[in-house]
């Protein structure tokens, strides 16, 4: 008989926690590279690098991760994933940069491994209501890191990384949970076979939006890296809790803006949005990275959040129509994990700038241009799709 452990509700609720939960600690590394830097005695290029390499082993492992669970059958990797992600807690007990970067890739690893029978499993929680349920599921992703950024440096302003290991607290409730609620047993139903005989023509579109995700991110990844590292060289110790209020801000309204990017993508051309979106981006974010005050810097966060990454989302969205010989969960988690590993890639080469003399308040000054460079491209895009429209209708 069904108890409540096994009502849909609790499934969904579960598994969106257990999404904040490792969003949150994927949202620690970045914001406390200052500290981090200052605790191991390395230089910047030796943090940055080490938090681009765990980026891109999160998107690489999520592939892997989901194919291994459709091939098997099995929704292990629900309760593996928060019980490696928490391993985060520990950032400030290694005193050894080989220690600490082992401990955060595993707990990456962790982070990866975790999203992809995650989704499939709160879509299958669902059930008619995945349309819904699915966009509350990821929206918790944007949730968890920016309560992260925010949790983190909060902390270690305040108290260093004296007792940083109870924020395990959270991972280790989210894996009783998983648990209780019966979902490590989960069995995760495979995709139907890809339809025999489809034209590729459709497939040129997909793989055309992944420079364009890759663009899309950029900006992102390369704000998340080193806005707490200017903030503590302009303004000192204090720039790195500034950094991680002003990260979560960022993250909160994007999330919010997601939503209202989405209901638009339905009536106008998601391209059209993200050129808009990105220019409209450029004046807020450079009064972002240059404010001088606090309460500058918190304002400009909110529009800096809602255009960065708003048209993200419609971007997966609209890849998730396309390539039909591939799942569409796969189709999204292509392009979110490309783009997001190629991103990773980009803002780790801009800390290497860094050893030629370039100031992190340059690197992110010059970022602008990745959001016209995105502009360009998905105007591009839109043309385009015009066109062959144009040319679709019958004369």
């Amino acid at each position: 008989m069904s108890t409540w452990r096994h009502h849909p509700a609790v499934l969904l609720g579960t598994l969106t926690l257990g999404h904040v939960a490792v969003d949150m600690y994927a949202g620690f590394l970045q914001p406390l590279i200052p500290a981090l830097r200052e605790h191991v005695g390395v230089e910047l290029v030796a943090m940055t690098t080490l938090a681009g390499v765990c980026n891109i082993v999160v998107n690489a492992v999520q592939p892997l991760a989901g194919w291994f669970t459709l091939r098997h059958n099995c929704g292990g990797f629900l309760l593996l994933g928060p019980a490696l992600a928490l391993l985060m807690a520990l950032l400030g007990v290694p005193a050894s940069y080989a220690v600490l970067a082992a401990v955060v890739v595993a707990a990456h690893v962790g982070i990866g491994v975790y999203h992809p029978g995650a989704l499939v499993a709160a879509h299958d929680a669902a059930g008619p209501s995945a349309h819904v349920a699915v966009p509350v599921f990821l929206s918790g992703g944007y949730l968890g890191f920016s309560v992260g950024a925010w949790l983190s440096t909060q902390w270690v302003a305040a108290r260093g990384f004296e007792g940083f290991w109870l924020l395990a607290i959270p991972g280790a409730l989210v894996v009783g949970l998983i648990v209780l609620t019966g979902l490590a047993r989960h069995h995760v139903e495979a995709p139907p076979a890809p339809r025999p005989g489809v034209s590729t023509r459709r497939d040129l579109n997909f793989y055309a939006l992944l420079p364009l995700g890759v663009s899309v991110v950029t900006a992102t990844s390369v704000l998340y890296m080193f806005l707490t590292v200017d903030l503590e060289a302009r303004w000192g110790t204090g720039g790195i809790a500034w950094g991680g209020r002003a990260l979560a801000i960022v993250g909160l309204s994007g999330a919010i803006a997601s939503y209202l990017w989405g209901w638009l993508s339905s009536r106008v051309s998601p391209f059209a949005l993200i050129a808009v979106g990105q220019l409209l981006c450029v004046p807020f974010f450079l009064l972002m990275v240059t404010a001088r005050s606090s309460p500058a810097l918190m304002l400009w966060s909110v529009p800096t959040g809602a255009f960065l990454g708003g048209g993200f989302f419609p971007l997966v969205a609209t890849a998730a129509r396309r390539a039909p010989q591939l799942t569409p969960t796969l189709r999204a988690g292509l392009i979110m994990g490309c783009s997001w590993g190629i991103g990773s890639v980009v803002a780790m080469a801009c800390g290497w700038l860094t050893k030629l003399g370039v100031t992190t308040g340059q690197i992110l000054c010059w970022t602008v241009l990745s959001m016209v460079a995105t502009a360009l491209l998905a105007g591009s895009l839109y043309v385009h799709r015009r066109r062959v429209q144009a040319a679709a209708r019958p004369l």
